[in-house]
């Protein structure tokens, strides 16, 4: 991993793919992305609901997603929908996700967000970590339907720079700092995820849930989950 931002890393930003609605998609269409009669990216445009509902994404040559959004079979952006705009980094990683509306003034997401930020910390070994804040109009931290503010990933410490990141545990916290109540799939009330590698089975995580009280509510295998979160933190994604 190089830390670049792919459509890859797109389908995982912090279940925000299930915040914005995209689901399992029936086919994909592209085309070119031009801006003032000049070509400057690729436009993917994924089918959610038949002649209904699509995915439309826009990435520049360098396959950084600058913008999203859901539009209808007339090609028009669907009601009460909104458009993000994805900011990167030098090193090309996601440090914002702004939403707008047609006009491109500032909007507020359905979940409540305004803007997300993304922060990297993965200089200190001896405690890398990501964090994803959500914030709303006014600027403030703001506790979204999903039920938090703030997702930080942990990650386990490591030699040096040179050694690959693996996840220790993901937090989340709603805006008034307190334990979050997030909702994955059909999982809800998660405060906590911790993993621990399945020693001999490759890209073999066991996640265990657990709600604010520290009680387990959820366990399960995942798969090649090392590789779908470095570097890149949320729904994310995360939308």
């Amino acid at each position: 991993m190089d830390g670049r931002f792919t459509r890859f890393h797109a389908a995982r930003l912090l279940f925000g793919a299930a915040l914005f609605g995209l689901v399992s998609c029936s086919g994909v269409q592209t085309r070119p992305w031009v801006k003032n009669g000049e070509r400057i990216g690729t436009i993917y445009i994924y089918e959610q609901v038949e002649n209904v509902s699509y995915r439309w994404e826009y990435l520049d040559f360098e396959d950084r997603m600058l913008r999203f959004e859901q539009r209808g079979g007339n090609e028009r952006l669907l009601p009460n929908t909104v458009i993000g705009l994805n900011a990167f980094d030098a090193a090309d990683r996601l440090t914002e996700t702004r939403f707008v509306d047609e006009g491109e003034q500032p909007a507020v997401h359905q979940n409540g967000a305004a803007r997300i930020a993304h922060e990297y910390m993965l200089e200190d070994d001896a405690a890398p970590r990501e964090v994803v804040t959500h914030y709303g109009l006014d600027g403030a931290p703001v506790t979204i339907t999903e039920g938090y503010c703030k997702e930080t990933v942990y990650y386990l410490p490591r030699a040096g720079p040179s050694e690959r990141l693996k996840l220790g545990w993901r937090e989340f916290l709603k805006a008034d700092g307190s334990p979050g109540e997030a909702r994955i799939g059909i999982v809800k009330d998660i405060y906590k995820i911790e993993y621990i590698y399945l020693e001999g089975v490759g890209e073999m995580l066991f996640a265990t849930y657990f709600d604010r009280g520290e009680k387990v509510i959820h366990k399960e295998l995942v798969r090649g989950i090392t590789d779908f979160y470095q570097s890149v933190t949320t729904t994310t994604t995360y939308y």
